[in-house]
């Protein structure tokens, strides 16, 4: 049974505690218990992925006539959007303070085509890299705690900089089918007040955001970037080596319980191959290493990874209530949640899950508590924001509800949200904002969840 056929069940008690009656699609609050929303494709089971592209052509990318700076503020919005969708960003100031100088470091090399690059991590578990055009990059928890030293950190760094520097991500563009989509990308970035509907033009931007987010590139782009890679290491100081040594240390973090790389899983694509990791090794080896007198050439453990490995027991509960949320087994969750956030109590990851949790059990004192703790720890937590503004609609609270919403919204567009703020502007007497975000639902969700539920409440109001 779905997460959302069982609140529907529960709907009568939850009704007779609280003053608003909603309509109770709590699957828009819990995610269906996956740190990814898909927002742009509501139903990806009834949905093709994106598609495969066939090898990269050896030939020059062709221009796509459409201005550098506009790829850029494209590339820059879905790489914010990727981030609240696979988990937000992992709470330790230092730690990105290090990757950023970095990645600092290897931008001086003349690395990533001109981009300013942006090196954040994703806290997830999952060992994973990503770069988007306008120079964003991504490197997952899991993978920091794969990775042995700083130079392999730089190593996987410097790859996603070899895909920039080479235009391999300008392929995306020359699919007509989301070109409509990434222009719609860069002008949400000027015309930010369209983020508070769910109109034709934010479904187009989130569908392109997803494809650039799990984007595939080819073996030989990879090939492309390692050697982009090698060159950026040691031209920064860092030992070359380091890069093979990071393919063996992600392939070896890869096998934590995590279903191997594919495409469709919500991230980026990185074909690895035993050629690859020996071209990578010969690739490396061309001109020896680096003396011990060059900085970063001889190092020993990263000073952060002692903390990513006191933390894993923490996240390694946090992930096994992850899966009781699978099983829509909520109280399983809730006691897992509760053990991840005594160890490990300052992470807005784990305590809004826990608030969103017990929202499932209709504990709404726990609920709003944790809630409100993981919003003080980070005040863009999306998935926080969407429940605690649950919370608020629920009991009524309508102008509450509607900032929580349109925060969320706003950076993050979802079909969730925009659903629970057409009824907390309903329920605040803004009906014609309400009736136009119902439209928007409904067409957008056409004989979905949402977009049946949309209709129904559409119909309640016009008497049509």
């Amino acid at each position: 049974m779905s997460i959302l056929a069982e609140a529907l069940m529960k709907g009568k008690n939850m009704r007779m505690a609280f003053r608003y009656p909603v309509v109770l699609l709590l699957v828009g609050i819990v995610f269906a218990a996956g740190c990814a929303m898909r927002p742009s494709l509501p139903h990806p089971d009834r949905t093709p992925p994106v598609s495969v592209e066939p090898p990269v052509s050896r030939k020059p990318v062709p221009k796509m006539g459409v201005p550098p700076l506009e790829q850029s503020v494209a590339g820059t919005r879905a790489f914010a959007w990727a981030l609240h969708e696979l988990g937000g960003i992992y709470p330790d100031a230092g730690l990105r303070e290090a990757l950023a100088g970095i990645g600092d470091r290897l931008g001086r090399q003349g690395a990533a085509g001109g981009h300013a690059i942006r090196v954040e991590i994703v806290n997830h578990s999952r060992p994973a890299a990503m770069v988007f055009p306008g120079g964003g990059i991504g490197l997952t928890r899991g993978l920091l705690q794969a990775l042995g030293n700083e130079s392999q950190v730089a190593a996987v760094i410097a790859h996603q900089m070899g895909h920039l520097q080479a235009g391999h991500l300008q392929r995306v563009w020359g699919r007509e089918n989301l070109t409509p989509g990434l222009r719609a990308l860069a002008r949400l970035e000027k015309e930010k007040n369209l983020l508070s509907y769910y109109g034709a033009e934010v479904v187009a931007a989130l569908e392109a955001a997803k494809a650039l987010q799990e984007w595939e590139f080819t073996a030989e782009e990879e090939r492309q970037a390692d050697r982009s890679a090698v060159a950026l290491l040691r031209g920064a100081g860092y030992q070359p080596l380091a890069l093979p040594q990071a393919m063996k240390a992600l392939d070896a973090g890869r096998k934590g319980g995590f279903p191997p790389p594919q495409p469709g899983l919500g991230w980026q694509f990185h074909p690895c191959s035993a050629e690859r990791e020996k071209m990578g090794l010969e690739l490396a080896s061309v001109g020896g290493s680096l003396p011990r007198s060059t900085p970063f050439a001889e190092e020993g453990t990263a000073p952060w990874h002692r903390r990513l490995k006191e933390e894993a027991a923490g996240y390694l509960l946090y992930d096994q209530a992850l899966e009781a949320d699978r099983r829509n087994d909520s109280r399983a969750a809730v006691a897992g949640y509760l053990q991840a956030a005594t160890t490990l109590p300052e992470d807005p990851l784990i305590l809004g899950r826990l608030g969103l949790a017990y929202l499932r059990e209709e504990d709404v004192g726990n609920a709003r508590f944790y809630l409100e703790q993981a919003l003080r720890l980070d005040p863009e937590h999306h998935a926080s924001l969407l429940g605690l503004g649950f919370v608020h609609l629920a009991h009524g609270e309508f102008a509450a509800a509607r900032r929580r919403l349109e925060t969320a919204m706003g950076l993050l567009p979802t079909l969730q949200g925009a659903y629970l703020l057409a009824e907390a502007c309903i329920g605040g007497g803004d009906l014609e904002k309400g009736k136009l975000l119902f439209g928007q639902v409904a067409e957008a969700d056409s004989g979905g969840r949402f977009g049946l539920a949309a209709e129904r409440r559409l119909q309640g109001l016009t008497g049509n």
